[in-house]
């Protein structure tokens, strides 16, 4: 861990949230502040960034279970063990140690960090969980089927069953706050768009048809909108629409990248990724586009939480 890194963000949110009277809450943040991807959770009422993963390897995409207590992730890390490697440069040799990964899993771990646990164990890439209402079963792409497909499994990585199975990709899958839909993106249509499905994959219905790219779907803590990315304008922005794909809405309009839109938990507030002022730094906005805030934090935020 970079801890000189980490000072700097620690700084940058103090120094730039000093009024957080609006925006309060645990945003999941995927960093690579030090170097590599890593889980940090930025504590808005306090105003600072807490590592919760520190390893090598790649961690990204951390989701909340319903009561806050978990974190589902992506991680290639296999078991903490670790190989020496040796390097030869211009006729000296030196050692060098790093951590062994592997296939990318769905991972649980406590929200502060401890009782790490790999919940899939399988020679494919799983990754981009997310969680159910109720807490019991999590949702995640797969390429175990031949390609990348949505399937849901229980939360101990049991009962896995494959909801979506098109030569197209399927992926980044998003509960919905009532417990009945899935949305997800998806290029089977040729371009990627905004899908929605019923829990059990069937129902499968288009939300956007561009010929642009729409990625990233995330609920309205109602259930009414989604947010979404697209670069439909010439360049990665975020888009809000109804449910059913009607009343697109554009709320970011910059030549950088936005992404990654994430619900404040009242539905007030959005966060997103921009890379607008450098590397891709979390930014919060109020639904309508207004009120942009800088947080100072690199990274791509995945999901709120509320602190209460």
């Amino acid at each position: 861990m970079n801890l000189r890194g980490w000072a700097a963000v620690l700084f940058l949110l103090m120094a730039g949230c000093g009024s957080t009277s609006r925006d309060g809450g645990l945003i999941a943040v995927s960093s690579d502040q030090d170097g590599d991807w890593d889980i940090v959770v930025v504590e808005l009422d306090r105003g600072i960034a807490l590592p919760l993963s520190v390893n090598r390897a790649f961690d990204w995409g951390p989701k909340w279970s319903p009561d806050g207590s978990r974190l589902a992730f992506t991680s290639d890390f296999v078991s903490g063990e670790i190989e020496q490697v040796f390097i030869i440069e211009e006729g000296s040799t030196r050692t060098i140690s790093q951590e062994i990964t592997g296939h990318q899993e769905i991972v649980l771990m406590a929200a502060d960090g401890s009782d790490v646990e790999r919940v899939t164990n399988s020679p494919s890439t799983d990754s981009s969980p997310s969680w159910s209402p109720d807490g019991t079963k999590l949702a995640f792409t797969s390429d175990r089927g031949g390609n990348l497909d949505v399937y849901v499994m229980d939360v101990d990585g049991s009962n896995v069953v494959q909801l979506t199975d098109h030569p197209g990709t399927d992926w980044l899958p998003s509960w919905s706050p009532d417990g009945t839909k899935l949305a997800f993106a998806s290029d089977r249509g040729g371009n990627l768009d905004v899908y929605v499905m019923d829990v059990d994959g069937s129902n499968v219905v288009q939300l956007t048809d561009h010929p642009g790219t729409d990625w990233s779907p995330s609920w309205s803590p109602d259930g009414t909108k989604l947010a979404f990315a697209s670069d439909r304008g010439g360049n990665s922005d975020v888009y809000v629409m109804d449910v059913d794909g009607s009343n697109v809405v554009q709320l970011t309009d910059h030549p950088g990248t936005d992404s990654e839109p994430v619900w404040s938990p009242d539905g007030t507030r959005l966060a997103f990724a921009s890379n607008r002022a450098g590397p891709a730094e979390v930014y919060l906005m109020d639904r309508s586009g207004d009120g942009l805030k800088r947080l100072g934090v690199q990274g791509m935020p995945s999901d709120w939480l509320s602190a209460g």
